[in-house]
């Protein structure tokens, strides 16, 4: 698994360039239209990337972004036929992810 610490960046133009850029550097999926809304709403609300990492979750392809704070709202989309919302509520782990099963894509977040 590849994993980037990106608490460097600071602003969110920073965030989502550093974002890009792994995104292009490493073939990956552009981040879906419904994750990439969740993400702006996260970081237009004060939330920061904590880290962006890939191959994880048994797919050599799989895109996880970590948030620095739990999720700023709510269930901001409900599950969709590609999306699926999912508390966790593990400690081990994060509190809850967003899930783009299609383009293998987690947003998760923090207690």
């Amino acid at each position: 698994m590849e994993q980037y610490i990106i608490v460097d960046e600071k602003t969110i133009k920073g965030q989502i360039t550093k974002l890009n850029e792994i995104i292009k550097n490493n073939n990956l999926y552009k981040l879906s239209n419904e994750l990439e809304k969740i993400l702006y709403n996260e970081l237009k609300s004060g939330n920061t990337i904590k880290e962006i990492s890939f191959g994880g979750f048994e797919d050599k392809e799989h895109l996880f972004i970590f948030l620095n704070k739990s999720f700023v709202e709510k269930k901001i989309i409900k599950d969709t036929k590609n999306i699926k919302y999912i508390e966790i509520n593990d400690p081990h782990y994060w509190k809850a992810e967003y899930t783009d099963i299609k383009n293998k894509q987690t947003i998760a977040c923090p207690f």
